[in-house]
């Protein structure tokens, strides 16, 4: 009788832990975002309001990695992660606690407001709306690349679930390398506007399946 009474109450108990384990998560990665956005801001604020690229440097004037640099080496190239890691107290925010490979990198650019040249990103003024544009967001390579619904995108197993943007489904480049929005925290994604705030946001509702110019798409606000 009382190992049955015990069954029941674990029953009742184990969902309801699960859903506290997994906000808490939520919340640590949240608060990671947050770092992530104060640093894009300081970024921004250091160099004449131009937002953090996805890289600096191309094959004539190249930027190569600094020395233990997070995404690298590369003799020519140096990705965002290690343009915000002087503004950051803790490489870990790159991490996202909810990824269930362990893999670090979780979080992506958005590739369309952060690649205009191979040395810099649009100025901010680029922007037509800057708190509904993506800078930032959850992301995943996706197991099931071509599914139309934002919302029931799989990740891939393993390490690697590890990428540092996020493409589109009309890119040229997604066959090859899948990038998108995930929803890691119940079905929604934490995401960094252009002007530095932050939300939690269903991957639906980020627009990425909208065309260039749709108001639906936070993709794409110029």
């Amino acid at each position: 009788m009382v190992i049955a009474i015990i069954s029941i109450l674990a029953s009742m108990l184990l969902p309801a832990l699960a859903q506290a384990k997994a906000k808490a998560k939520g919340t640590k990665c949240l608060n990671n975002v947050r770092q992530l956005a104060l640093a894009a801001t300081l970024y921004k604020d250091d160099y004449e309001s131009y937002l953090m690229p996805y890289y600096l440097g191309d094959p004539t004037s190249p930027v190569p990695t600094p020395a233990g640099a997070l995404w690298g080496p590369d003799p020519i190239y140096t990705r965002w992660p290690d343009l915000a890691r002087p503004y950051l107290g803790d490489t870990n925010v790159f991490h996202c606690s909810g990824n269930q490979a362990g893999a670090l990198f979780n979080i992506g650019i958005n590739l369309t407001v952060s690649v205009l040249t191979l040395n810099r990103g649009y100025h901010e003024s680029a922007i037509a709306k800057p708190s509904a544009t993506v800078h930032f967001l959850d992301t995943t390579m996706a197991a099931n690349p071509f599914e139309p619904d934002p919302d029931l995108v799989i990740p891939v197993t393993g390490a690697g679930d590890r990428t540092i943007h996020f493409r589109l489904p009309t890119d040229g480049l997604y066959i090859s390398h899948p990038t998108r929005v995930y929803g890691r925290h119940n079905r929604k994604a934490n995401v960094v506007m252009v002007d530095g705030h932050v939300e939690s946001l269903a991957a639906k509702s980020v627009g990425t399946m909208q065309p260039s110019g749709d108001p639906r798409s936070l993709w794409d606000q110029f």
